[in-house]
C-alpha cells in the first residue's frame, strides 16, 4: 500500500484536492493521509498543491483492512499497547496497523479508556476549524452596557461593597449585603 501524508494549509479541504480514482484519503486535522493499494496505486505524491505540503511518502506491506482508528484518552492506548504500529499520530487520534480480530479484542479490553473503529473511506476523523473563523462579533447589547460604566459609579459601588465586614452566607451582614445589591 502507497501512503502519502500531506500538511493542509488553511481553509482547504480535501475537495480542492486533485486526489486520484483509486486513491482514498482520511483527515486528521490538518493532516491529509492518502492511500492506495495494488501495484495501480498511481505515486500519490504527485498530488501536492499549493494548499499542501508533503510531508511522508510510504510504501508498505498494509491492507485496508488494517487501518484502524484509535481515540484515546490520554495516552492509554499506546501505554497499554506498545506494540501496535502507530502509522500516524495525531496525539487523542491515532491511525494503527492491526488486524480486524485483533482491533475487537482490544476494543472489548478496555472500553472507557478508547475506542477502535476500522478507517472508512474518504473519512474525516477530525477536522480543525480556522481559529479565526471561530472568533465571535461582538455583542452590541455588550459594549452599550460597557458605555454606561462610570468610573465614579464603580468605585463607589465598589467601595460599599467592601465596607460590609463579611459576606460570609451565615452571618447577619450577608442580609445587609444581599439587600443592598438587590436594591
Amino acid at each position: 500500500m502507497n501512503l502519502v501524508l500531506y500538511r493542509l494549509e488553511k481553509n482547504t479541504s480535501n475537495a480542492k484536492l486533485a486526489i486520484p480514482s483509486n486513491a482514498s484519503w482520511a483527515q486528521f486535522g490538518e493532516a491529509m493521509l492518502l492511500y492506495a493499494e495494488g501495484p495501480e496505486a498511481v505515486n500519490l505524491s504527485m498530488v501536492q498543491s499549493r494548499s499542501t505540503h508533503l510531508l511522508k511518502a510510504d510504501s508498505t506491506p498494509l491492507r485496508r483492512e488494517h487501518l484502524h482508528v484509535v481515540v484515546q484518552n490520554g495516552r492509554m492506548f499506546q501505554q497499554e499497547n506498545p506494540k501496535v504500529p502507530v502509522i500516524l499520530d495525531k496525539g487523542r487520534y491515532l491511525l494503527v496497523k492491526l488486524d480486524s480480530r485483533r482491533a475487537r479484542r482490544l476494543k472489548d479490553a478496555s472500553p472507557t479508556c478508547f475506542g477502535i473503529f476500522r478507517l472508512k473511506k474518504n473519512q474525516v476523523v477530525f477536522d480543525a476549524p480556522d481559529p479565526d473563523a471561530t472568533r465571535v462579533q461582538r455583542a452590541a447589547w455588550v459594549h452599550e452596557l460597557i458605555g454606561k460604566l462610570d468610573r465614579t459609579s464603580l468605585e463607589s459601588t465598589l467601595t460599599h461593597m467592601v465596607s460590609f465586614p463579611t459576606r460570609h452566607s451565615t452571618s447577619s451582614s450577608f442580609r445587609s449585603a444581599s439587600t443592598w445589591a438587590r436594591d
